[in-house]
């Protein structure tokens, strides 16, 4: 158990156990979203709810107003400041070839505005399960854990929702065509190596820990066949993803667990800042990863 390790919020190793034990009953999936209930007849019926939506938005990948599942094979919870979300290898496409994964994510969700981006606001958000999801930036650090032991693998990083002034776009334009828009300036922010698009950098002390270019993409989505609102501008999201030194000596690893905050930085070529917003590091242990394989997750073949 990760008690004596990190901090944990009381109660929350008990949710992993209501979600594994949630695969003995008929194997329904389950989902909470507009127009849509907990599957009719299903033993835990609401109760089970309130947990798998806090299950799934400690899970890097998990969209909130989708079918995602009764949890089994799987468990989360929350260590200081960030998440874990920890999946068994036989629930995993690659879990023959990696094992078991567990994900550690912090957020940020004070994003500042730049001089080419600014955050969403919280009315243009979407008005449903998605809005919370929208509205942080988010750090994650993939473990994998094999023979034992758990090593990081990979880090990623997703901007929050933001908004890029695109020019030429009408009041009442086609959502295709601010898409388009959009999309073209951001394929203006040319790079020397060619590569085009905003650099993410993630940063402490002065030093970097880790950077990336993307293009990012558009992020608006609607509920079922809702025609979206017409607007002058379309949700954007910045996404990186980099493999990690082996062995866990990572400086982006080593920061994490330390105190203190890590600062991103979404910019153009020349400088332009998108957003910016800061990280705060988790403040566990140096033994944290040896111990990640102990959390409380019951293997299942069961989805």
């Amino acid at each position: 158990m990760l008690k004596g390790f990190v901090p944990v919020r009381a109660g929350v190793l008990a949710v992993a156990a209501l979600m594994a034990s949630a695969c003995d009953g008929p194997g329904e999936r389950m989902v909470r979203a507009p127009a849509v209930v907990v599957a009719e007849g299903h033993p835990l019926g609401d109760a089970l709810w309130p947990a798998l939506l806090q299950h799934c938005r400690r899970n890097p990948s998990c969209d909130p107003m989708s079918a995602f599942g009764l949890g089994a094979g799987e468990a989360s919870g929350i260590a200081v400041y960030s998440t874990w979300f920890a999946e068994t290898a036989d629930v995993l496409e690659d879990g023959a070839q990696f094992g078991d994964r567990i994900r550690i994510s912090s957020f940020a969700s004070r994003g500042e505005a730049g001089s080419v981006g600014r955050p969403l606001s919280v009315g243009e958000r979407e008005g449903n399960l998605r809005a919370y999801r929208d509205g942080l930036s988010r750090l994650t650090i993939e473990y994998r854990v094999r023979d034992g032991a758990a090593a990081p693998m990979f880090a990623s990083v997703r901007t929050q929702q933001v908004v890029i002034a695109a020019p030429g776009i009408e009041e009442g334009a086609p959502r295709e065509d601010v898409v388009a828009a959009t999309q073209a300036r951001i394929e203006g922010w040319e790079w020397p190596s060619g590569a085009r698009g905003v650099e993410i950098e993630l940063s402490a002390d002065g030093n970097v820990l880790l950077s990336g270019l993307t293009e990012g993409g558009a992020s608006r989505t609607t509920w079922k066949d809702e025609e979206p609102d017409a607007l002058e501008y379309e949700p954007w999201t910045f996404l990186i993803q980099a493999p990690l030194e082996s062995g866990g000596e990572a400086p982006l690893v080593e920061t994490l667990r330390g105190d203190g905050h890590i600062r991103m930085m979404v910019q153009t070529p020349n400088g332009d800042v998108v957003i910016s917003d800061s990280f705060a590091a988790g403040g566990t242990r140096r033994r944290w990863p040896k111990r990640l394989q102990r959390l409380p997750i019951r293997r299942s073949g069961c989805r």
